[in-house]
């Protein structure tokens, strides 16, 4: 089962959009994220590759582009960047930044 949490960001505006998530979730939550610029839909320039950033609660983080079996991570599409949510982000209880 794959829950999809549909947020959307305007790039040139400042806004953390959230959402709740399980600790020890596994590979099931994704972010499908509608990119816009001063409110119009801002296309994902072809060849763009996407790497996941994330600090925990606990001050520890990293990032990552492949899931641990390999597989992309994310994917892009129009103005939406979809990201699967990594096992090690969700290790520890509270907010996580990404």
């Amino acid at each position: 089962m794959k829950i999809i949490h549909k947020i959307s960001m305007d790039l040139d505006r400042y806004s953390v959009p959230g959402f709740d998530a399980v600790c020890g979730d596994r590979n099931t939550r994704e972010l499908e994220i509608a990119l816009f610029a001063s409110g119009a839909e801002w296309t994902v320039p072809e060849g763009t590759a996407v790497s996941v950033r994330y600090q925990k609660p606990d001050g520890t983080g990293g990032s990552y582009d492949l899931l641990p079996d390999g597989d992309a991570a994310w994917a892009v599409g129009g103005n939406t960047v979809t990201v699967v949510m990594a096992p090690q982000t969700m290790t520890v209880p509270g907010c996580v930044i990404l």
